[in-house]
Formats: C-alpha cells, structure tokens, sequence
C-alpha cells in the first residue's frame, strides 16, 4: 500500500514528539501502532536507511539522522499548515463578490526553498 510522503512524514513527526509508537497512534487515531511501524518501514524505505529510530523497554529515540530530518521536516510542515491557514483566510475575504485579498508572507528565504521543493515533489 502506497502512502503519500506527506502522510509518512507526518507520521514520523509525531513517534519523534512522542518518543513511542503507541503514543503516536493514539494520536493518529490508529488502531495498532504496528501501523505506524509498518509507515515508518516504508518511509525508511524510501530514503534508503534501514531504521529511523532506536527501539528501547520504554519506547524509541530516533537515530541521530532521523533528528536532523525531524527538524526540517517539522518546519516545513509548519510552514504549510500556516499556507493553508493563510489561504482559508484569503478565501474568506475574497468571497464571490469580493476582489481577490493578497495575504502578506513573510517567509525566509530558506522556507520558500523548503516549501517549492515540497510542492515539486523533491523531498
């Protein structure tokens, strides 16, 4: 079963906040944290890496890798959630009879990287 990267990596996210499967798939609304394990397999997968994370008796830590992806990916899911904020906002505004409302951005230079090769599939 083909998952988007956008899901995996929202996934991934939450183990590395929550430090355990389980937790995540509480969150995520799983029914099994064998599912999340089963996404993280095939994220890992897709990057070319054999694990993400370190299995211990009291949940997992990510490897020292899975920490630098973490950060980046963690803002640049940020950076589209506020897209998607700032987009229903301009459609509120911009309504049928409305001229189109620009909404001001103030993004990085490096966030507008993050976001265009997020758009364009280069993750």
């Amino acid at each position: 079963m083909a998952t988007d990267k956008h899901h995996l990596y929202f996934i991934f996210t939450k183990v590395c906040e929550y430090r355990s499967y389980s937790k995540a798939a509480e969150v995520l609304v799983y029914s099994s944290h064998h599912i999340v394990s089963d996404r993280l397999r095939e994220l890992a997968k897709i990057l070319g890496t054999e694990t993400l994370f370190i299995r211990h008796s009291r949940g997992v830590t990510p490897t020292p890798a899975a920490i630098i992806l973490y950060k980046q990916i963690k803002e640049a899911l940020d950076i589209i959630e506020t897209a998607e904020a700032n987009f229903r906002k301009a459609s509120d505004l911009s309504g049928p009879n409305r001229a189109p409302q620009q909404v001001p951005a103030k993004l990085c230079p490096n966030c507008v990287n993050i976001v265009n090769r997020w758009c364009r599939g280069k993750w």
